[in-house]
């Protein structure tokens, strides 16, 4: 009895592992979207006054918290210094630059969410 796989077979199992890797995607992607919405509430189809009031009033609040870091951010990116820089120093900032640009993209994506949540709650 031959035992070996033929090439019908190895195709089969590619389109067995790229179906996986796909839905490993797809469950990162979902992971990642979950840990931005973190702490914020969901808007159902259904609300009345009492239940929105204060999920807006969140949204609000982190909105402006958001807006404020941003900021704060700019400042610091907009900031530099006229001394002469070694390599290190070098460096070290452009480590620091490529941290602190890594924190704005993270704050613009999470202040997008919010306000597609307060779009929600507004409609």
């Amino acid at each position: 009895m031959d035992t070996r796989l033929t090439d019908d077979a190895d195709d089969f199992f590619d389109r067995a592992a790229e179906a996986k890797r796909k839905d490993e995607e797809a469950r990162l992607a979902k992971r990642a979207e979950d840990a931005q919405a973190q702490g914020l509430p969901e808007i159902s189809k259904v609300e009345t006054y009492e239940t929105l009031k204060p999920k807006v009033d969140i949204l609000s609040s982190e909105k402006c918290r958001l807006q404020a870091q941003l900021a704060m951010l700019q400042v610091q990116l907009s900031q530099a210094p006229d001394e002469e820089e070694d390599e290190l120093d070098a460096f070290m900032k452009s480590n620091d630059t490529k941290l602190q640009t890594d924190k704005q993209k993270q704050l613009n994506e999470r202040l997008e969410l919010v306000q597609q949540r307060f779009t929600e709650a507004s409609e």
